[in-house]
């Protein structure tokens, strides 16, 4: 699950860390469809955060 941090506050991380930033929208002024993309969002990012990710063949390059 995605840690829920609050506007203002520190944060420490790694130096090799690498952060995603999702704005939740307001419940009272969000959308249906708001809503569900905001949903989307986090579902993708779970599933990313939790499998491999290939990327493809790595070529060599001559040095």
């Amino acid at each position: 699950m995605a840690a829920s941090i609050q506007a203002g506050a520190d944060y420490d991380v790694t130096g090799r860390s690498m952060l995603a930033l999702v704005l939740r929208p307001d419940a009272c002024a969000a959308t249906s469809a708001v809503e569900r993309s905001f949903t989307h969002v986090m579902q993708a990012f779970e599933r990313a955060s939790a499998e491999r990710v290939a990327f493809g063949p790595v070529h060599a390059t001559a040095a």
